[in-house]
C-alpha cells in the first residue's frame, strides 16, 4: 500500500466528480449533487487544506436550502433529518473555519427544523422513517441530532442543546440501539455518533459483534449473513476502533478496504460475493469516510510513534544551527514551529532566544505534553494550523512535512500563516538517500526541484542549502529549503 497514491487517487476522483457551482456527485453514474454527502464531505476537506472546494460546496448547499430550513435528497428532494444534519455538520464546520457570518442564517434555519423534529418526550418524529422503510436503522439520527448540539454549543443557542439532549437520551434508552441488524454502514454511523457524543462503552458494546466477524485480512461483512464487504462501512469501523483506541483492528479493516480501490480512485459500495449494495456504482461517500479514517490512522500512528521522539537537540547540530541563524538573520519575533513533536528546537529556542513569541503545533496533543509553559501550543496539522493568516515573522517544519501526505496543501497552509516577507525553513530528508531507513507506508522524502517548484507557484523564492549536518554527520540525508515570502 502506497499512502501517498492513494490519496492522490482519491483527490482526483473528487475533482471529477464534484459538479460545477454544486457539490459532489452520488455516485460515478448518478451525476445528480448530493447535498447530504456535499455537506459532510466539508469537514473532511477542510481536515487536508481543501478549503476552496469546501467553501464551494457550501455556497452550494445555500443556495439549495429549503425556505423552512432542511435539505432534501438529490432525487425527489423529499426533506430529511438525516440529510438536515449532516449539511449542518459541513455548514458549522466552514463558520469556524472562515470565521465569517456568510453561514449563520443557514445554520440557525437549519437548527431550528432540526429542533422540531423531536417530540415533547425526546422521541424523534422526522419524516426520514417513513421514506427508508425498514431499510435503515432509526438510530442513525442519533449522528445527525449530534450535529444539533453542537449548533447549539457553537452559537450559544441553549435550547438547541436542551433539544439535542433530549432525543440523544431517547436514543440510549433503546435497548437494541447498537445491534448490527442493518448495512454496515448504517451501523456504524450509530457507533461512531456515540463515540463523539462520549458515550464509548455503548459504543464498544456495539463493536462486539464485529470484532467477532472480523477476518484475518481485516474485512467486516456488510451484514452478519453474507459474504460481501460494503467499502464505505469498513472504513467506518475503522474509524470507530481508532477512535476507541483499538489501532490494530482499525489498521487491518483500513488496509483491507484501500486495498479494494479502484483505479480510479474510487470504491465501489460493495464487493464479493453477491453483493448488493451499489455492486457497479463508486459512491462518493466511500472517498469522504477513505480520508476520515486515513486522518486518525496517522492521528493514531503518531500517538504510537511518540515514545521514540527526542526531547533534546544538541545545539552543534546542523539542524538547528541552520534555524537558529536564520531567526537570527531575519529579526523575527513571532515564531512558529509546525509539527513540533516534544519541541526539541523550540528548548532551545526558548533559552538561547527568551524575547522570542514560540509557538508550538502538532498533530498529537500527547506529544507536545513534555514541551515548556513558556511555549504557547495548539493541536493542528500541517494542513490545518489552527493560526490566523499572516501570524507569523518565522515559520520552520523539521521533519514534518515528510508527513503531510499532501504536500502540497501542507506548503500552502504553512504559508498562510505566514506574513508578508516572512521566512519558512523546510527541513527534510532527500530523496536521493531513500534506502537508508525503513519508512511507514505515507511518508515521502524529497527531491530538491521537487519542493522549489511547489513552493514557488505559492509566491515565494527559494534557496535550497543542501548536506545539512546532524548527529555529526553530513552524508546527504537532510536538505534545507529556505522560503521568502513575497
Amino acid at each position: 500500500m502506497n499512502t501517498v497514491d492513494n490519496f492522490k487517487r482519491a483527490l482526483k476522483w473528487i475533482d471529477q466528480n464534484s459538479l460545477p457551482n454544486a457539490g459532489i456527485a452520488v455516485s460515478s453514474d448518478n451525476k445528480r449533487a448530493y447535498p447530504e454527502v456535499s455537506g459532510y464531505f466539508i469537514p473532511t476537506l477542510l481536515s487536508w487544506n481543501e478549503k476552496d472546494r469546501a467553501i464551494s460546496y457550501g455556497r452550494w448547499l445555500l443556495k439549495a436550502q429549503h425556505p423552512e430550513g432542511c435539505w432534501g435528497d438529490p432525487n425527489e428532494n423529499i426533506p430529511y433529518a438525516f440529510d438536515t444534519g449532516q449539511i449542518l455538520k459541513g455548514l458549522l464546520a466552514l463558520s469556524k473555519d472562515t470565521k465569517t457570518q456568510e453561514w449563520d442564517e443557514a445554520i440557525r434555519n437549519a437548527s431550528n427544523w432540526l429542533q422540531k423534529q423531536i417530540g415533547s418526550g425526546g422521541e424523534p418524529i422526522a419524516p426520514d422513517k417513513l421514506a427508508w422503510g425498514d431499510g435503515v436503522p432509526l438510530g442513525v439520527l442519533l449522528y445527525s441530532f449530534e450535529a444539533l448540539k453542537r449548533a447549539g454549543e457553537q452559537f450559544g443557542e441553549q435550547g438547541w442543546v436542551d433539544s439535542a439532549n433530549q432525543v440523544i437520551e431517547w436514543f440510549l434508552s433503546q435497548s437494541n440501539l447498537t445491534s448490527f441488524t442493518h448495512l454496515s454502514h448504517f451501523h456504524a454511523y450509530i457507533l461512531e455518533a456515540l463515540c463523539d457524543l462520549g458515550h464509548e462503552t455503548r459504543a464498544r458494546e456495539g463493536m462486539i459483534v464485529v470484532e467477532k466477524l472480523q477476518k484475518k485480512n481485516g474485512s467486516v461483512p456488510g451484514f452478519q449473513d453474507v459474504r460481501w464487504v460494503c467499502s464505505t462501512g469498513l472504513f467506518q469501523y475503522a474509524i470507530v476502533w481508532y477512535k476507541l483506541g483499538d489501532a490494530n483492528r482499525a489498521e487491518a479493516a483500513f488496509k483491507y478496504a484501500v486495498g479494494l480501490q479502484n483505479k480510479s480512485g474510487g470504491w465501489f459500495g460493495s464487493y464479493g460475493w453477491r453483493k448488493k449494495y451499489f455492486p457497479k456504482s463508486e459512491i462518493s461517500w466511500a472517498v469522504k469516510y477513505y480520508l476520515d479514517a486515513l486522518r486518525h490512522r496517522l492521528i493514531s500512528s503518531f500517538e504510537k510513534m511518540a515514545p521514540i521522539f527526542s526531547e533534546i537537540i544538541d545545539r552543534e547540530d546542523g539542524r538547528y544551527q541552520l534555524i537558529s541563524k536564520q531567526i537570527q538573520s531575519s529579526r523575527a519575533i513571532n515564531i512558529l514551529d509546525a509539527g513540533c513533536g516534544k519541541g526539541r528546537y523550540l528548548r532551545n529556542l526558548a533559552n538561547d532566544f527568551p524575547a522570542l513569541a514560540l509557538y508550538g503545533s502538532d498533530l498529537s496533543a500527547n506529544v507536545m505534553e513534555s514541551i515548556p509553559e513558556n511555549v504557547m501550543l495548539k493541536q493542528g496539522s500541517l494542513l490545518n494550523l489552527p493560526y490566523q493568516d499572516k501570524y507569523f515573522d518565522f515559520v520552520y517544519a523539521v521533519e514534518s512535512l515528510e508527513h503531510a501526505v499532501h504536500t502540497h496543501g501542507a506548503l500552502k497552509e504553512l504559508m498562510r500563516v505566514l506574513r508578508p516577507g516572512g521566512k519558512l525553513v523546510i527541513i527534510d530528508k532527500n530523496a536521493n538517500s531513500l534506502g537508508k531507513m525503513s519508512l511507514p507506508d505515507w511518508e515521502q522524502w524529497f527531491e530538491s526541484n521537487q519542493l522549489v517548484g511547489m513552493i514557488k507557484l505559492l509566491g515565494a523564492e527559494v534557496e535550497v542549502v543542501e548536506n545539512v549536518p546532524y548527529e555529526g554527520k553530513a552524508d546527504g540525508l537532510f536538505t534545507a529549503w529556505i522560503a521568502s515570502k513575497a
